[in-house]
């Protein structure tokens, strides 16, 4: 399974330590790549019917900007473009890029953005259990600062009534 969100939980789960981190940057980068490898068979058999969608045509022009420029290599930084990435595996199929050629670029570009991504889904999960940590002994202290303020509370309203009360009796 790939994708942005799936790459950094994925980074979660190897810094709970289910998983290891090279197994999961190798699972990640062939499942991402399975997934271009699904756009681009599907642009090159009926990129007809692709051509006319309208994410196609949103993201068209962007890929041909960057096709101008980098060629190839569109394929690595497309990976890091939001929107970018499934449509230009549909750009590249359309253009009936080799195979081989998409292969060896996108690999690269899954590759880098599994090294990316799943080392800082790692690094937020660790941040984010110091984060836990905190807060729960924020929790702590302000249920203690809670029970303080209702046990003062009750006390101050058993004084008032007591002061108040004309029918008190004497001790």
């Amino acid at each position: 399974v790939e994708g942005d969100v799936t790459f950094i939980l994925a980074g979660v789960v190897v810094h709970l330590g289910l998983l290891n981190l090279p197994t999961t940057i190798v699972a990640g980068t062939l499942g991402a790549f399975a997934g271009d490898c699904f756009w681009y068979w599907l642009a090159r058999t009926g990129s007809a019917r692709l051509r006319h969608s309208r994410s196609y045509q949103r993201a068209t022009p962007l890929a041909d900007r960057l096709t101008a420029r980098f060629g190839a290599w569109e394929l690595v930084l497309a990976r890091f473009i939001f929107g970018a990435r499934m449509a230009s595996s549909i750009f590249w199929g359309m253009r009936k890029l080799s195979f081989l050629r998409f292969a060896l670029f996108d690999l690269l570009g899954c590759l880098v953005w599994a090294i990316v991504l799943i080392p800082l889904g790692w690094w937020l999960s660790n941040r984010a259990t110091r984060l836990v940590g905190e807060v729960k002994r924020l929790e702590l202290w302000l249920l203690g600062a809670l029970s303080l303020s209702v046990i003062v509370f009750l006390l101050f309203r058993v004084i008032v009534r007591h002061t108040m009360n004309p029918n008190r009796t004497k001790l």
